[in-house]
């Protein structure tokens, strides 16, 4: 299958970036494994020379059917620029899906074929359709005698990550916990001991 996705960030993304752009990188490697011709279109800067630049504004909409049509591919995966592109992939007959991360206070979103992180998150937007976020086993080396700490890998300011459920666990087992997660690290006071 010819693939082309559509993101806002750069790609491939830095070491210390986490959550969506990893998560796009992971999908792409795997996608590409199975054999697909996978493509990334971005607006952001690219340290490679494979990754599609898009323009910002009209021009965005016409470089990316420009990039569509010259490599023929046969779905377009929007992890942004959804509202501004999708439309026009639509009225040209491509098909497409929309990758839905974040809260959007509970509505829907004005995507065609959304696909959502789980089935609570796309309950609480009135979805249906979700996909969890994989991620590259391999990645992660295996440890034959594992310490007695504790991990916690998430935006620790988040409060819907579940970092307080981490650190109340910690608390009541006794154990070292570890927190991991976005490069903007703020503990709320009320975790401290």
């Amino acid at each position: 299958m010819r693939i082309i996705h559509v993101t806002d960030r750069r790609f491939p993304p830095q070491p210390d970036q986490g959550g969506a752009p990893q998560s796009l990188a992971s999908l792409v490697r795997a996608q590409r494994k199975e054999g697909h011709d996978v493509r990334i279109a971005t607006t952001a800067d690219s340290t490679t020379d494979d990754v599609y630049r898009l323009n910002d504004g009209q021009a965005c909409a016409e470089g990316l059917l420009s990039i569509v049509e010259a490599n023929r591919a046969e779905i377009v995966h929007f992890h942004a620029l959804v509202l501004e592109l999708q439309p026009v992939l639509s009225s040209a007959g491509i098909p497409s899906v929309a990758h839905v991360r974040g809260t959007h206070l509970g509505r829907a979103v004005d995507a065609v074929n959304a696909i959502y992180v789980s089935q609570r998150h796309a309950a609480l937007h009135g979805g249906s359709v979700y996909v969890h976020n994989g991620i590259d086993v391999d990645s992660v080396p295996f440890v034959a005698d594992p310490t007695d700490s504790l991990a916690f890998l998430g935006k620790v300011r988040r409060s819907k990550k579940g970092a307080d459920t981490a650190v109340a666990v910690a608390r009541r087992t006794g154990r070292r916990l570890r927190l991991m997660g976005g490069r903007k690290l703020s503990i709320p006071q009320s975790w401290l001991p």
